[in-house]
């Protein structure tokens, strides 16, 4: 798979399809048993996590990672070693955060401490964002101000890959989905295409499902 600079990328799958394991190989959480993960050129398979991070891949976690004894924005700075605090409280504002910098990380509640990762991740000027579920446990408001959030960050030239199960937020997003089924790519192109694809259809989204709207057939 490769990955142009600004682009954004909905991973979509089954549960258990290893959309999670490739977020985990990317950033160094796993070491790959072959094949090669290349950034600008350069190497990154097998590479420590906080090297692959300081290189230029950020990331946010399905499961959330705070330091949640830490405030807000300690959390944030926590992200690199030396670091630009008002670069920090700028971020706690773009994500909705201003008014909590000396909050601790785990009195937030769980949109709000989705936004702090956002923030945290994207401290190091990140030229590669992985997003695992970042709108997970929320409501349909909380999504939708989440992925407004999201799309701020569309501006900028990194390349973000989400993984969501939330098609619609996905469609609002991304130009470009990969779906996924037991560790192998069943289908890449445009979000109408790939939804439409049997493959996808009949390992994910089942046959008598509705996805696309009428305008996208």
């Amino acid at each position: 798979m490769r990955v142009e600079p600004g682009e954004v990328i909905g991973l979509i799958g089954p549960n258990g399809s290893g959309k999670t394991t490739l977020l985990n190989t990317l950033s160094g959480v796993y070491s790959p048993d072959s094949g090669s993960i290349l950034l600008d050129g350069r190497e990154l398979a097998g590479l420590p996590a906080f090297e692959i991070n300081g290189l230029g891949v950020a990331r946010t976690f399905q499961n959330l990672r705070l330091f949640k004894r830490m405030t807000v924005l300690q959390n944030v700075m926590a992200a690199v070693r030396t670091g630009d605090v008002s670069r920090a409280h700028g971020l706690l504002d773009l994500v909705g955060l201003a008014g909590h910098a000396k909050a601790l990380a785990g009195e937030l509640g769980l949109p709000m401490q989705r936004r702090l990762e956002l923030a945290r991740a994207l401290m190091g000027h990140p030229k590669v964002l992985l997003l695992d579920e970042p709108t997970g446990g929320m409501t349909p408001g909380e999504t939708g101000a989440m992925a407004n959030v999201i799309r701020e960050q569309l501006k900028g030239e990194q390349s973000i890959i989400i993984v969501e199960h939330k098609i619609a937020l996905l469609r609002r997003l991304c130009g470009r989905f990969v779906a996924l089924n037991f560790g192998q790519c069943i289908a890449d192109g445009s979000p109408a295409a790939v939804l439409n694809e049997p493959a996808v259809r009949e390992a994910y989204l089942g046959p008598d499902d509705d996805t696309l709207a009428a305008s996208d057939r």
